[in-house]
């Protein structure tokens, strides 16, 4: 598959995955977002698929945040297939190389393709681990979703969130082509993919490394080598 055919499958097997959640188990609380039921969890990720299909079909800049209402009860999982099906529809039809706005600027609608197959993956996940069957992505699209985190998660980190953290992190996929070399200081951070000797290494299979970079499982889910302390303060970094 191409690079879009595997981010658009990615968000039609997930976006499906979290669809299918059974209606007896909605009020099931989600412990990797806490405070949140399953039903909360599939309103946020439905009301981001409609908010990103609206901004795939609007002309840059016409038009703020539209509001969006998702249903309560028993209609929520239809609402939520329906957006899932819309989207998917809108960026199969599309040029993905045409401008676009996004939350982090003009863009274009591949972008929005890349991060709603990441956010739906991960929300798969979490309302999936809760259901006690935990939803697995394949090590590709996991490896991409790294690369997304770090292109677009790395820069946002505050200046105030970097103050303790000097240093490189080297994260190895084992079972996918994929390594990148974060270096840290207080005046920035900066990503490349290549193979590097840094000051802790992150060891794992594509997806269990995405977990943990997404503070969904800890470091210890993979290998650790070296500093430590350095690992987690990437990891907390990267709150979002």
């Amino acid at each position: 598959m191409t690079a879009d055919e595997v981010l658009l499958d990615g968000l039609a097997t997930s976006g499906r995955a979290l669809g299918a959640v059974g209606r007896g188990e909605l009020e099931t609380a989600v412990p990797s977002c806490p405070g949140w039921t399953v039903a909360e969890l599939i309103r946020h990720t439905g009301t981001v698929h409609r908010w990103a299909d609206k901004r795939l079909r609007t002309s840059l800049g016409q038009e703020p945040r539209p509001r969006v209402d998702p249903p309560h009860g028993a209609a929520l999982l239809d609402w939520f297939d329906e957006g899932v099906e819309a989207v998917l529809a809108t960026l199969a039809n599309s040029d993905l190389d045409g401008p676009c706005d996004t939350w982090a600027g003009e863009r274009t609608r591949r972008w929005w393709l890349r991060r709603l197959a990441h956010e739906t993956t991960i929300h798969a996940w979490d309302a999936t681990v809760s259901l006690g069957t935990p939803f697995r992505a394949d090590g590709e699209l996991a490896a991409d979703g790294i690369d997304e985190l770090f292109e677009v998660f790395l820069a946002r980190v505050a200046p105030a969130g970097r103050e303790s953290l000097t240093g490189t992190v080297h994260v190895h996929a084992s079972d996918v082509p994929g390594e990148w070399l974060v270096t840290l200081d207080p005046e920035g951070a900066s990503v490349r993919r290549e193979h590097a000797k840094g000051d802790v290494a992150l060891r794992g299979p594509a997806w269990s490394l995405l977990l943990v970079l997404w503070r969904r499982r800890p470091p210890a889910d993979v290998e650790v080598f070296g500093d430590e302390d350095l690992a987690v303060g990437l990891v907390d970094a990267l709150r979002v």
